[in-house]
């Protein structure tokens, strides 16, 4: 009994080898691509990419979240006050959301 074993390159598999050579080609020149980014500044750049969208996305949004811009305002200069103190992200969100309720509590009462 003899067995038939199907190469690689015969007729019926030819799409699916080109289209792993094609892959398998693709993906060596991506990875020579990222081999020659051996630049400082290129890697420091690459590296402050995210916190920079993180930044544009987030700053509207916290001073348009309150009913207040005032609030928001004091919420953002206490979470940066306390965050350049060292202190973690959840005494920064904590502070913030406080200064943000004691300020909506405090506007009506300083508006004559």
């Amino acid at each position: 009994m003899k067995f038939r074993c199907k190469q690689l390159g015969s007729h019926e598999n030819r799409g699916a080898y080109e289209k792993f050579v094609g892959a398998f080609v693709s993906i060596r020149k991506i990875g020579l691509l990222f081999l020659c980014w051996d630049t400082c500044w290129l890697q420091s750049f690459l590296y402050y990419v995210p916190y920079a969208c993180l930044t544009a996305m987030t700053f509207p949004a916290i001073l348009t979240a309150t009913e207040s811009p005032v609030s928001a305002a004091a919420a953002l200069v206490v979470a940066v006050a306390v965050a350049f103190a060292g202190k973690g992200l959840m005494t920064v969100a904590v502070c913030a959301s406080v200064t943000v309720f004691l300020v909506e509590r405090l506007l009506p009462l300083l508006s004559f």
